[in-house]
């Protein structure tokens, strides 16, 4: 495996704070679904909630693809992270009150799978551009490797917690894990984009 890309402190920050942003992700699926069968007892609406999750991206995400090229990455994944977090922890209010219903839920899974669609362009985006340009497939090999391992982390640590602390007190520490990130975000120096030589607008990048 190249190792290159960890010689840069951009990219040690980078993969340090995305550890706790992605299980958290991965950990808050687990949280809702068990929520939706808590509530309803209804495998089709859990089925629903998992839908709501990915409906978003299959429309938005080719559209938020080319802003990502067109944008402030390293602004745009802050936002998308405060975004993240204030969707958590809204969902634990709603459970903190006692006035959590199945729409809530379906609310704050379209939400997510809304900001979702964001995330995916500008995870992919960012990464690259932390490192010299001869790393860049040592960065991208690390930042996927990071997202794929907390697919598997991230459930099983979400299961355990909900054993542990039960459904609100695990949605509260999940949200909270989005902040580390948003820390070494705001810590981070991203190298622009190179220029095209021509633009081809809009709708030439989407297509």
């Amino acid at each position: 495996m190249n190792l290159s890309a960890l010689n840069s402190r951009n990219i040690r920050l980078y993969l340090a704070g995305n550890l706790f942003s992605l299980n958290a992700m991965w950990m808050l699926r687990i949280v809702v679904g068990w929520l939706a069968w808590d509530l309803t007892g209804s495998a089709s609406f859990v089925g629903l909630i998992a839908f709501a999750y990915f409906l978003p991206t299959m429309f938005l995400g080719p559209l938020f693809g080319v802003l990502s090229n067109r944008s402030d990455v390293r602004r745009a994944a802050i936002m998308v992270q405060s975004l993240f977090l204030t969707a958590a922890l809204g969902l634990w209010l709603v459970q903190h009150l006692e006035i959590l219903g199945a729409s809530h839920l379906l609310i704050y899974s379209l939400a997510t799978g809304t900001i979702m669609s964001v995330h995916g362009p500008v995870r992919m985006s960012i990464a690259p551009r932390l490192v010299a340009s001869n790393d860049i497939p040592s960065a991208v090999n690390f930042a996927s490797i990071a997202y794929n391992v907390s697919r598997m982390t991230g459930p099983a640590i979400g299961g355990w917690a909900i054993a542990q602390f039960g459904a609100g007190q695990a949605t509260l520490v999940t949200a909270l894990c989005y902040s580390p990130f948003l820390v070494a975000l705001s810590l981070l120096r991203v190298r622009q984009a190179a220029p095209k030589p021509s633009k081809p607008g809009f709708l030439g990048d989407l297509a």
